[in-house]
C-alpha cells in the first residue's frame, strides 16, 4: 500500500500545473515513502518468523 500511495501521488504530481499542486502531491508521496521502508522491514520479520 506505502509503494502504491507514493506512485499514484508521483503520477498525478507529473502533470501538476502550479507549484501548489506539486507541492500537495510531494507531500501525499511523503507518506508513502516514509511507510515503505517500516513496512517491508515488518513484512521481512513476518516472513522468517
Amino acid at each position: 500500500m506505502a509503494a502504491a500511495t507514493w506512485a499514484v501521488a508521483y503520477g498525478f504530481e507529473l502533470p501538476s500545473q502550479s507549484l501548489e499542486q506539486m507541492l500537495f502531491w510531494i507531500k501525499i508521496e511523503y507518506i508513502g515513502i516514509c511507510a515503505l521502508p517500516t513496512l517491508w522491514l515488518l513484512f521481512c520479520f513476518n516472513f522468517i518468523g
